[in-house]
């Protein structure tokens, strides 16, 4: 269900694997899963709501903030819009997908699997802004989220 995902045959999404009850034993030795967080955009105060209540049901975590979040590992959109958490989401290879996959999930019952992301856009690039203050800080996050190491002259 990502968004650049081209258009054909699509395959079907495949639940997550969750440990069971009977593996909690081998718990040490293996990695927890990893909780899957979820930040939206462009979506309607009732689909919020909805979509936030379905993450938390399915065992996801949903981040309720108006500016992009490193811990987020998926943004789901209405959408796209050119604003930081997309952009912010796209430099970091966070997954960027449609409020579509919310709805294959609730049909599954379960989070479906998404591959893991890639390394960011500016992984190792180090970046000097010189720019006014009041946009400093929307590009200091997103050049961050991309992997680079940013200084600024003020």
């Amino acid at each position: 269900f990502p968004l650049a995902q081209p258009r054909g045959r699509v395959s079907s999404p495949q639940p997550v694997e969750l440990l069971s009850e009977e593996s909690s034993d081998s718990r040490a030795a293996h990695k927890p899963p990893v909780v899957p967080v979820f930040l939206i955009s462009g979506m309607s105060n009732e689909e919020r709501m909805d979509y936030s209540a379905l993450v938390e049901q399915l065992g996801g975590r949903m981040v309720e903030i108006q500016h992009f979040d490193p811990a987020t590992t998926h943004l789901v959109v209405g959408q796209p819009a050119r604003n930081e958490k997309y952009l912010s989401c796209i430099a970091s290879g966070k997954w960027v997908l449609h409020k579509s996959y919310f709805e294959a999930c609730r049909k599954e019952g379960k989070l479906v699997r998404a591959q893991p992301s890639c390394e960011g856009a500016f992984d190792g690039w180090k970046v000097l802004l010189c720019m006014a203050k009041n946009k400093e800080d929307n590009f200091l996050r997103l050049l961050q989220a991309g992997g680079a190491k940013v200084s600024s002259i003020r």
